[in-house]
């Protein structure tokens, strides 16, 4: 499983280096905040949509989950998570080490 982890880390990584211009190792203290807080209120608003793809309201008479959008609203979600952690500054390989043990841990 940290294989797979570590590759969408590298992955991840490298589609914000490449594509988008981050250096999200060699940001400033300033750029960073900017960066954690863009990526934070973009992860709310995956998830309320994932959110929205369920019929969630216990008033409603609506008792569904439309599987695959739910599921594709939470991958990006989670490109969002991953954009988080990246912004730690850690290399995707401590990362992945961190985050294996720190599950396993709990």
């Amino acid at each position: 499983m940290t294989d797979r982890l570590l590759d969408m880390l590298k992955r991840q990584n490298s589609l914000q280096n490449n594509t988008y211009g981050h250096d999200l190792i060699g940001m400033s203290t300033d750029e960073r905040l900017d960066y954690v807080r863009t990526n934070v209120l973009a992860l709310q608003s995956e998830l309320f949509e994932a959110l929205g793809e369920t019929g969630w309201k216990p008033w409603a008479t609506a008792n569904h989950i439309n599987t695959n959008a739910y599921v594709a609203e939470l991958v990006d979600a989670w490109h969002f998570l991953m954009n988080l952690l990246l912004a730690t500054g850690l290399s995707p390989e401590e990362l992945a080490a961190d985050l294996f043990d720190g599950y396993a841990k709990k």
